[in-house]
């Protein structure tokens, strides 16, 4: 059993943002509204420094935010993804994660990790907006700021809200597209019915 977790689209192999090609034109989704999600460095292999000065991988997955540390049991995460196309929508599993390879870094921890790495953070912010619009780059450089200080889109505090909330501990990662399609083995056929950035348990598909 795993949750099945949504990604941001990336054309770049999650290494760095890929602009708006490939992304929701939904109005009410992140990626529509600003053009990138913050799981475009997913799979970077840039190495951040964690609060016992050791180089770790550090990400984000949005879906996340519906997992709480005290509550959920910790499972293995299938990653998915929705590419939009002319003609509609294309959906992939990208990555699968075996529970022994993820951490979950709650609020606090990140807290102390953000700080000890404004550098590589900056670094992060100056890739984002090298694919914007010089237009928009106001407004993207805003909506980053507001991520790694906890912030959601509204400007509000949060506490599911930051930089990053997953450790990878297998490495190197590099994602795959494996092309979801009605002829897809159940459980990952179910990826065709979902749509939003939650975190979905794969026990309960028979359910939606």
């Amino acid at each position: 059993m795993a949750y099945y977790c949504r990604l941001s689209f990336n054309s770049n192999g999650w290494f760095t943002p890929s602009g708006f090609q490939g992304k929701s034109t939904n109005r009410d989704n992140h990626e529509c509204e600003f053009g990138f999600g913050f799981e475009e460095w997913l799979f970077n292999s840039r190495k951040f420094i964690d609060t016992k000065s050791e180089k770790c991988h550090f990400g984000y997955i949005d879906s996340l935010k519906d997992y709480n540390e005290n509550t959920n049991i910790k499972k293995d995460l299938v990653l998915y993804t929705i590419r939009h196309v002319k003609k509609g929508t294309e959906r992939f599993i990208v990555a699968r994660l075996k529970k022994e390879e993820w951490d979950y870094i709650n609020k606090q921890d990140y807290l102390n990790i953000a700080g000890a790495n404004e550098p590589l953070i900056a670094e992060m912010k100056r890739e984002l907006i090298a694919t914007m619009p010089m237009l928009r780059s106001r407004i993207i450089s805003s909506r980053f700021d507001q991520q790694v200080n906890c912030q959601d889109w509204n400007g509000l505090n949060s506490n599911s809200h930051r930089l990053f909330n997953i450790q990878i501990l297998k490495t190197p990662f590099c994602p795959k597209m494996e092309r979801v399609t009605d002829q897809t083995p159940f459980p990952d056929r179910h990826v065709l019915k979902l749509q939003r950035f939650k975190l979905f348990n794969s026990e309960q598909f028979n359910l939606l």
